[in-house]
């Protein structure tokens, strides 16, 4: 597994009035690294995460959505309805780990919601041995026009 890189002649040589921001994406031999990360399989490039997005913990990496397919089993969340995020915290020099469920607090009320957040805070550590510092219902999970979820939105 690695940093996904492109290079070629329909790839930018750079941000527009930004060389600061060029010189930290595209190296000295052109290449751009696109913030992604994956490993060439048979089948061809296999894109695993972002490289912004992983979440550290006691110097382990874990990536979001490996959390949100673990969380996705929980009764109560629905698939595509959950983001963990890693908030970078100067305790240990991880991350603390936020959950955003897509919860209509309204609709259920709290009691439901708190039920929700201990079967959350439960699967995670059982499963994992990661404590979850926050569970946050919001209406509406920001999402790319591809319908990548936008974690450093959360």
């Amino acid at each position: 597994m690695g940093h996904i890189k492109l290079k070629g002649l329909n790839v930018t040589n750079g941000y527009y009035n930004n060389p600061e921001a060029s010189a930290q994406t595209i190296d000295h031999e052109k290449w751009l690294n696109t913030g992604d990360l994956g490993y060439l399989s048979e089948q061809g490039l296999v894109f695993t995460g972002r490289t912004k997005e992983i979440i550290i913990s006691g110097g382990i990496n874990y990536y979001p959505h490996d959390i949100e397919r673990l969380l996705e089993t929980v009764e109560g969340i629905d698939t595509n309805k959950v983001a963990a995020v890693g908030v970078p915290t100067e305790k240990e020099g991880g991350d603390d780990i936020f959950i955003f469920v897509r919860f209509k607090t309204g609709q259920t009320g709290l009691e439901k919601f708190l039920a929700l957040t201990k079967k959350i805070k439960e699967k995670i550590l059982v499963t994992t041995g990661l404590v979850v510092y926050q569970v946050i219902p919001v209406n509406q999970l920001p999402k790319t026009t591809s319908g990548k979820i936008q974690r450093i939105r959360l």
